[in-house]
């Protein structure tokens, strides 16, 4: 009988796996699909997994995220939001097309921003973080274009490690997939982008906080409780 070429142990209902050139059980392929196991994106296991999955929390990623930054677009700071979309969009380029990665890994990719925009400018080791060179090169035209300071970006930088963090705390661990399941399906969903736009390397302002109104019942900025306007129109 035929051995699962990941446990080594005979297991029925074997399923041929690219990746290994051999046959896996279903329980191994469903655990370690993606993370241990570095999937091409033709796997039909792995296509039609990854897609339920990014449908499924991309709509529970979008809700939390309009809740967890309401404030900021309350407040007025769309130029701040503008910039968390923006990261975010550079970090769904830069899984757009892979079938790995895990969230412990966008969050040292942000962690590694965080230090490069921090007062302190740290000299990195040789390991510097994929994902982290490519947000600093990503955001570095972005700042010259849209004039964010050092400061509100860093701002920005930790906003979205808190999400991450908030969002993917029920995953599994350290190979949780489901913050950045869920940001791939936000975006590919709710922004619709065409092959162009998902392949072009951004450099400026491509994302307005416009997609966050319906979310929020479309209140302005400065509409919001204690606003003066509201105030305005209470004592009138």
């Amino acid at each position: 009988m035929a051995l699962c070429a990941y446990c080594g142990k005979s297991r029925s209902s074997l399923r041929n796996c690219p990746a290994l050139r051999g046959p896996i059980c279903p329980p191994c392929c469903g655990e370690h699909r993606g993370l241990e196991i570095a999937c091409p994106r033709a796997c039909p296991y792995f296509e039609r997994h990854e897609r339920y999955q990014r449908e499924r929390l991309g709509e529970e990623f979008r809700k939390a995220w309009l809740a967890a930054h309401a404030q900021l677009y309350l407040d007025g700071r769309e130029q701040l939001l503008n910039f968390i979309l923006f990261l975010e969009l550079l970090i769904y380029r830069y899984y757009r097309d892979r079938t790995g990665g895990t969230d412990r890994e966008v969050r040292e990719g942000l962690e590694f921003l965080k230090r490069q925009l921090g007062p302190i400018l740290l000299v990195e080791g040789s390991l510097v973080p994929g994902l982290g060179e490519h947000l600093l090169e990503g955001i570095t035209g972005y700042l010259k274009e849209s004039g964010l300071s050092r400061e509100e970006a860093l701002e920005g930088v930790e906003a979205t490690l808190a999400f991450l963090g908030s969002f993917s705390g029920s995953g599994e661990g350290e190979s949780s997939r489901r913050y950045l399941q869920g940001l791939m399906g936000h975006v590919a969903r709710d922004f619709d982008l065409s092959d162009e736009e998902a392949e072009t390397r951004p450099t400026g302002l491509i994302i307005t906080p416009d997609q966050l109104r319906p979310g929020l019942g479309g209140r302005p900025p400065g509409s919001g409780p204690g606003s003066s306007s509201s105030s305005s129109s209470s004592s009138s």
